[in-house]
């Protein structure tokens, strides 16, 4: 994947006082908004149409997790189908932040689990425990098991990737 640094040798924008008004690219072919605009629309109904999954779930777990790794675009796509499928995608209620939680880490000897045992020894059904990167977990008695509280949670770090 190549970086947006050169962009301005094979594309020229023009601009107006407000907002940039077309685009000219390669040996001076012309891209009105409007066109750019259908093309993009038609760009993502086609990734949907062929990966069965939005550009905006997956533009979102790249920028939120995968970012600083060497996974490729359609490994994201893969990861992101799985993570949905499995339950483990989730997102701030906030500010829009996707991250995976690993369902092993909801459960006694997870990770999140051990971090709520810290702040209680005895776990309460129904408490809502909050662990330090902001995310909002409840006690189910009755399966064990911690759940996100997915509209309270706010991560000021990215969650936990399995």
């Amino acid at each position: 994947m190549e970086t947006q640094d050169k962009i301005n040798e094979y594309c020229e924008f023009k601009y107006t006082e407000y907002c940039p008004r077309g685009v000219t690219i390669g040996h001076g072919t012309k891209l009105s908004d409007n066109y750019i605009k259908r093309l993009i629309t038609a760009m993502r109904e086609a990734f949907h149409t062929e990966e069965n999954i939005s550009t905006n779930i997956v533009s979102r777990l790249y920028r939120d997790v995968y970012r600083e790794t060497d996974v490729v675009p359609l490994q994201v796509s893969a990861a992101a189908k799985q993570a949905l499928a499995e339950g483990r995608l989730h997102s701030c209620q906030v500010c829009g932040t996707v991250g995976e939680i690993d369902s092993r880490e909801l459960r006694k000897g997870g990770f999140l689990y051990d971090q709520a045992i810290e702040q209680d020894p005895y776990l309460v059904d129904g408490k809502i425990y909050e662990l330090p990167n902001c995310l909002y977990l409840k006690y189910d008695i009755d399966s064990d098991v911690l759940s996100p509280v997915e509209e309270k949670c706010h991560p000021r770090v990215r969650f936990y990737a399995p």
